[in-house]
């Protein structure tokens, strides 16, 4: 049985550590400190639900690559890291098959939670009224980080990205032209905060002040 002393860090049954690196709800990398063996850092690259796609060790190269069914099924597996977390960067308990997102426990098989939503969160939409179907029965689109809402990730996915693209493509143009890096990247931030609008709605003066100085962090 693994053991979870805390937030971000597990101890497996053979007293193996494993710290967790993330940013935001991103899991990013993972240090796992054996018993007997030396360290290993692993690095992770998830898909745009968050799951754990391929996992790669300090040389860059592939230990483990995980591919899923819409419903978080395992369709494919290939490496010699068995990763706990996986679909939508949850944790998958082995021996019932079971996804464990906080609140409640989800079945990939059935594509369904096992015990019903104890809120709906959006009861206008009647897809919502069934309290125990996943994320609107639209997996593609949304995911549900604590078994208790959905949240669209491929909207999130893609704001970040375009923010980021514009920020970056401004900033090194306008420091190459120039031959001043500051300068690109306040007009970086400026064009994600343009972005950041057109995608939000809102001020672009408000959005300047939240993006200036600060281009790649959105």
């Amino acid at each position: 049985m693994v053991f979870y002393p805390f937030a971000g860090y597990e101890i497996a049954p053979d007293g193996t550590k494993t710290k967790f690196f993330r940013a935001g709800t991103e899991l990013l990398a993972a240090k796992q400190t054996p018993v007997v063996n030396p360290e290993k850092k692993l690095f992770y690259h998830n898909d745009h639900l968050g799951g754990v796609n391929v996992i790669t060790d300090i040389n860059a190269a592939r230990v483990q690559l995980n591919e899923y069914d819409p419903w978080g099924k395992v369709s494919r597996t290939e490496g010699n890291v068995d990763p706990e977390k996986r679909f939508t960067g949850q944790i998958l308990d082995p021996e019932s098959g079971l996804y464990y997102y906080g609140a409640r426990y989800y079945d990939p098989e059935l594509a369904r939670f096992i015990s019903p939503d104890p809120i709906v969160p959006s009861p206008g939409d009647p897809q919502s009224l069934n309290r125990y179907s996943y994320v609107l029965n639209n997996p593609v689109k949304y995911i549900d980080p604590s078994g208790m809402s959905f949240w669209s990730a491929i909207a999130n996915f893609f704001k970040g990205f375009f923010r980021s693209i514009s920020a970056l493509v401004t900033g090194i143009v306008v420091g190459f032209a120039t031959g001043n890096p500051f300068l690109g990247g306040i007009l970086g931030g400026m064009a994600a905060a343009a972005v950041n609008t057109a995608i939000n709605g809102g001020n672009f003066g408000q959005n300047i002040l939240t993006s200036w100085g600060s281009p790649l962090e959105n």
